[in-house]
């Protein structure tokens, strides 16, 4: 296509892959947008070098692609390779070099390399507070996510502070109903339930889920995440059967429109079990905690399916659980394939020797129900600490 039409046609293309780009991520075709701008990349290279404008932009798309199927190293990469020549060739100031330290901020954010995201935010926010206004779009995005990446880090005083002075910006700028100054106030209250200042979330989330199911429809994910979040403070507060009202209804609306499968939808129900586990009804709480476990194992059973056997090479790989091998926490799984293959393992390791019957996850557990309080209460503090180790 590049070759018959020549150089007017990449230049009328090259206008158009960040739309085709947009539209192909939307509709979840990362991989065949990768493919469409290297085709471009390599045609771009040819016509007008490494260091044209048009060929850094089709390398920065690509690097956003790859950032949104989480190969975050690959596009770190790339985006490297793009600040560099934009660098040399446009200067620090210029607004595309800004995007890219921009972008490679946000990819390091993702990394959870909080620290190194914000010694790139900071000067990118200072460039674009002097050159762009601290009222301008960009600058408005770059403090939002400066917010956030304190936010991950646990300084909750400073990431709200700049939430406020970004969302006062907002609400004065493109008014209260707009998306950017939703998503800032949705943050904000986040941070607060991070605090645990749950009455001041509640009274913004109260607001938010308003204006949404106004705007947007109660079954719109937006909607829902929101009640969520209202009912995973009143869990917070003790507010046990007012919180499951909430949940229950969100799972509703999520099985009928995402699928009992789907991440949000499981998230939902294990909440539900933690909040009836909370108010004691352990025998309601364990019913879904096996079925989430069941669920689990489906889709996992699924990906094994995808994989190669190492013996006859064909995808044709099974996965099932012996529940008769489970011990405590820890269960015991069997890929198997036609040809005779089979691997059995533990979804947690022991302590010791593989002759050892005790697990790890089931000694700390005992533990954690002795030391951090009273039985489940003690568990449930110790799972929390374990997790946040984790991330």
């Amino acid at each position: 296509m590049f070759r018959t039409n020549g150089k007017k046609l990449s230049e009328t293309f090259h206008h158009m892959t960040t739309s085709i780009r947009k539209l192909l991520v939307c509709k979840g075709l990362i991989q065949e947008a990768i493919k469409l701008l290297k085709v471009v990349q390599n045609f771009n290279t040819e016509t007008y070098g490494k260091n044209n404008k048009i060929m850094l932009d089709t390398k920065g798309n690509i690097a956003k692609c790859l950032n949104n199927i989480g190969k975050y190293n690959e596009a770190l990469e790339i985006y490297y390779s793009v600040d560099k020549m934009q660098t040399e060739v446009l200067g620090i100031n210029h607004p595309s070099t800004m995007k890219t330290k921009h972008n490679i901020a946000s990819c390091l954010d993702n990394m959870g390399k909080y620290n190194e995201a914000l010694e790139t935010y900071y000067p990118v926010n200072k460039i674009r507070t002097e050159i762009l206004g601290i009222n301008h779009p960009s600058t408005m995005t770059t403090k939002h996510n400066i917010a956030r990446c304190l936010n991950n880090m646990g300084k909750y005083n400073e990431a709200l502070e700049m939430y406020y002075s970004t969302d006062k910006i907002q609400t004065e700028t493109l008014g209260i109903n707009h998306p950017s100054t939703m998503i800032t106030k949705h943050n904000i209250a986040l941070c607060l339930s991070n605090m645990g200042k749950y009455n001041e979330a509640l009274e913004i989330y109260y607001s938010f889920d308003k204006i949404q199911t106004e705007t947007l429809g109660i079954n719109h994910p937006s909607t829902t995440t929101t009640k969520h979040n209202i009912a995973f403070c009143l869990d917070n507060m003790g507010k046990y059967n007012e919180a499951l009202e909430i949940y229950c209804s969100v799972d509703k609306i999520r099985i009928e429109i995402l699928g009992i499968n789907h991440p949000s939808t499981m998230a939902t129900k294990h909440n539900i079990a933690l909040c009836l586990s909370n108010m004691g009804k352990y025998n309601e709480a364990l019913e879904i905690y096996n079925s989430f476990d069941k669920i689990q194992t489906e889709i996992l059973a699924i990906v094994v399916q995808l994989l190669c056997c190492p013996e006859c090479k064909t995808c044709r790989l099974n996965l099932v659980e012996k529940a008769k091998n489970k011990f405590g926490l820890s269960s015991s799984l069997i890929i198997f394939c036609k040809c005779g293959f089979n691997h059995e393992f533990f979804t947690l390791k022991k302590c010791g020797s593989e002759s050892c019957r005790a697990f790890d996850i089931n000694q700390r557990s005992v533990y954690a129900m002795r030391s951090c309080g009273q039985g489940h209460t003690g568990l449930k503090d110790s799972v929390i600490l374990w997790i946040f180790h984790r991330q």
